[in-house]
């Protein structure tokens, strides 16, 4: 119903074709049907002028053809121009429509793009500190606030050091193990994050029309490494690897991604290998 409404009004105060060259056809016509019935009676044909006459109804026969061979064409030209008019009607509501909806598109991606970085601006994480007393009891202080980007990195680093202690780090199943710890402490954080996330990419990836590479390229580029790490994680090991990994897998998420810390290896060996390939390719435009 929506389409019909964009169309009428697409077309609302479009001047209709000229009917001029139709009443020139049906005026060919009307001559060609009055001159063949009518003219031997306005002629006064004696005995003698039959032969004559004969032979000018004849020749009128001739035109007669002739006039409605060329109403033919003139008919046939007339359904041909309407067709080209009506073919770029057509052309200029398709190119309307596909403008409207790559505007709401647009619109509805930057929206979440914003809410993404909302989201992102506004995590902090506190940094505790040991305190142990005189009497044996230990307790915890906060000594720092973490907001912001820098706080995916502190993050990251508690993740990081909590594997750090695992000695047989090859073991996946121990680093499922640590990691759902991490997501359960972190879940209010790193959860909301990862699945605000996931909704932005599917909604690109869902949505005809568009040059998906452009805006995922656009989302990417949100990205600081600490959170692809984390992306990394989340996909490969945590709640992330049933749906979200395919989508990974399919729009090179992990492109921008740094894993150079010697340290921290398993990220390398044993979590890049269970994503394809594509997921880490280079774009033509990074």
């Amino acid at each position: 119903m929506k389409n019909d409404n964009e169309k009428r009004h697409w077309f609302r105060g479009k001047r209709s074709p000229s009917p001029s060259l139709f009443i020139f056809i049906w005026i060919l016509v009307a001559l060609g049907v009055l001159l063949q019935t009518f003219l031997p009676v306005l002629i006064h044909i004696r005995d003698d002028s039959l032969t004559i006459a004969g032979q000018f109804g004849d020749s009128f026969g001739f035109i007669s053809s002739l006039m409605a061979t060329l109403a033919a064409v003139g008919a046939w030209k007339a359904v041909e121009i309407q067709n080209e008019e009506r073919a770029e009607r057509d052309t200029q509501f398709r190119e309307q429509v596909t403008l409207t909806r790559t505007q709401a598109f647009e619109n509805t991606f930057y929206s979440l793009l914003a809410h993404h970085n909302t989201l992102v601006a506004g995590t902090d994480i506190w940094q505790r500190q040991r305190v142990s007393h005189d009497d044996g009891n230990v307790d915890y202080k906060y000594i720092h606030q973490h907001v912001g980007r820098d706080a995916f990195k502190r993050l990251l680093s508690t993740l990081r050091n909590a594997l750090g202690r695992v000695k047989k780090t090859e073991d996946l199943d121990l680093i499922k193990s640590i990691y759902a710890k991490f997501y359960d402490k972190f879940e209010d954080d790193i959860g909301h994050y990862h699945r605000t996330l996931y909704h932005i990419v599917r909604f690109v990836d869902e949505s005809d029309g568009i040059d998906k590479a452009f805006y995922i390229r656009l989302l990417r580029a949100q990205l600081s490494n600490s959170e692809q790490v984390l992306l990394l994680y989340n996909c490969s090991v945590g709640p992330g690897f049933e749906k979200f990994r395919p989508l990974i897998d399919k729009h090179a998420l992990l492109h921008n991604i740094r894993l150079t810390n010697a340290g921290f290896a398993w990220e390398r060996d044993i979590l890049c290998p269970i994503f394809q390939k594509d997921a880490f390719r280079e774009d033509p435009i990074t």
